[in-house]
């Protein structure tokens, strides 16, 4: 009985886990690239433009990156910077800083790679590229080069939506809820190719409902660009006889 209660744990949790994985590429994505170039192809809007650059270093020996925010952030981008801050330092093994604009421009840039979230000035010429591409709310733009790397969405949950595309190019997984499910490599290098992509879900609606819902199960929607998330429970409790 116990080795079958033992299967049958194990088989929930494998159809648990491709729920989720399942959940998660219908919310936001598609396959890596089978080319091999690292790059993930677009999900909906066919639109990725690469710099011909295959190796944009953002952290190495001699190079850190800081995250330069604007003063005053919403919400699900305080979220996504919180989340950008603490894989990378868990990949890099070093503190990353996060400064304001104005803090920025006082900072020792030597060993500086920027990383631009928001309506910073930096990331300004992308409210052009987000209303040529019509991206809806959820929409944005990544824009990796040397001189940076670029994140702005159409509105708050676009940007966390960009923040979270970088991570994900980075090799950062959010299989299962909470840090037992998370795929964090270690890296004392990181690099990208130097490319620009535009993009917004493919469905409006991005949600899976579940029995569990707390801080780990909403950062794990969250993180996988769902929007909406749920619990559908019984009533039977509240009945009287």
């Amino acid at each position: 009985m116990c080795l079958q209660m033992r299967k049958l744990k194990t088989f929930a949790v494998l159809i648990l886990g491709l729920n989720m994985g399942i959940s998660a590429a219908a919310a936001f994505g598609s396959p890596v690239n089978p080319g091999g170039d690292g790059v993930r192809m677009p999900w909906n809007r066919g639109d990725v433009s690469t710099g011909g650059d295959s190796g944009v270093v953002l952290a190495d020996d001699s190079v850190t990156p800081h995250i330069i925010v604007p003063r005053e952030m919403e919400d699900q981008e305080s979220y996504a910077v919180d989340d950008l801050q603490h894989y990378l330092e868990r990949m890099i093994g070093r503190e990353v800083d996060v400064l304001t604009e104005e803090e920025a421009e006082s900072a020792e840039t030597e060993a500086f790679f920027p990383v631009y979230v928001g309506a910073v000035e930096a990331c300004a010429e992308l409210h052009v590229v987000i209303e040529t591409k019509d991206l809806g709310r959820d929409g944005f733009v990544l824009d990796v080069s040397a001189d940076g790397i670029r994140i702005l969405g159409r509105s708050k949950f676009g940007t966390g939506h960009g923040v979270y595309e970088l991570l994900e190019r980075l090799g950062v997984r959010w299989l299962f809820p909470g840090e037992w499910g998370e795929v964090v490599p270690a890296r004392a290098r990181l690099s990208l190719p130097a490319v620009r992509v535009t993009d917004e879900p493919a469905f409006k609606i991005r949600q899976m409902h579940t029995a569990w819902v707390g801080g780990e199960a909403g950062d794990w929607y969250r993180r996988n660009r769902h929007n909406r998330s749920g619990f559908f429970g019984h009533a039977g409790g509240g009945l009287r006889g």
